[in-house]
């Protein structure tokens, strides 16, 4: 069944990727804004971290979505461990600005266009189906 229909899964992997790299280029420009690229970490580092919290984020640890709380302590933790120890204040603040960016800025915007679009019109409505009737059998 996805050998018939392998095309349709190159654009959504593509725009898949370009999500990606957009969210690691957000991670690279707040360190550029700090001046701290190749001083207190290393663009290499930054990928390694940025993979490695997007990959904890995944794994169903607990219950806060997004695990707020949980991913920037990590980030801060392993921006600490890869760069330059002595820099963890600024690792902190690029944490708290990198997930300000990319996850509770996404979350206004689309909790925003849901309420002045509408849930009901974001889902298609259901056909109704005849109730399913049981007759005992004897």
């Amino acid at each position: 069944m996805l050998g018939m229909r392998r095309k349709n899964l190159i654009i959504p992997l593509l725009l898949t990727v370009l999500s990606w790299l957009l969210d690691l280029s957000i991670a690279f420009w707040v360190f550029l804004s700090l001046g701290s690229v190749g001083t207190a970490i290393s663009l290499s580092a930054i990928v390694i971290v940025y993979l490695l919290a997007g990959a904890i984020q995944y794994l169903p640890i607990g219950v806060i979505p997004g695990e707020a709380g949980l991913t920037e302590i990590i980030m801060t933790t392993l921006f600490t461990l890869m760069g330059n120890s002595q820099s963890i204040g600024i690792f902190a603040i690029a944490t708290v600005l990198i997930r300000s960016l990319t996850f509770w800025v996404k979350l206004l915007i689309s909790g925003a266009v849901v309420q002045l679009i509408g849930i009901k019109n974001l889902i298609p409505p259901q056909t109704a189906q005849p109730p399913i009737s049981v007759t005992p059998s004897k």
